[in-house]
């Protein structure tokens, strides 16, 4: 199944996993790479997927605090190879 990431993108316009969100836990690594690409929004959504379906509970708003920190990664690494 190959998912591009704007059907992704269409999939996920709000601020939290959504029962229209995309099911990242049955993605391969390489699709999941690639619908997720530099939003940190769908990584957030990706990770919190992956932590409940081990049982891990992060708390009512795991989401919010998990974008901000993909999102400082991401543009920390968007800097670094800008240099």
């Amino acid at each position: 199944m190959q998912i591009s990431q704007t059907e992704t993108l269409k999939e996920a316009e709000t601020m939290t996993a959504e029962p229209n969100d995309p099911d990242f836990t049955a993605m391969t690594a390489p699709q999941m790479l690639e619908a997720c690409g530099d939003d940190a929004m769908q990584w957030s959504i990706a990770f919190c997927q992956t932590a409940k379906t081990l049982g891990i509970d992060l708390g009512d708003d795991a989401e919010g605090w998990m974008v901000g920190w993909f999102a400082n990664a991401i543009e920390h690494s968007h800097d670094v190879r800008g240099r």
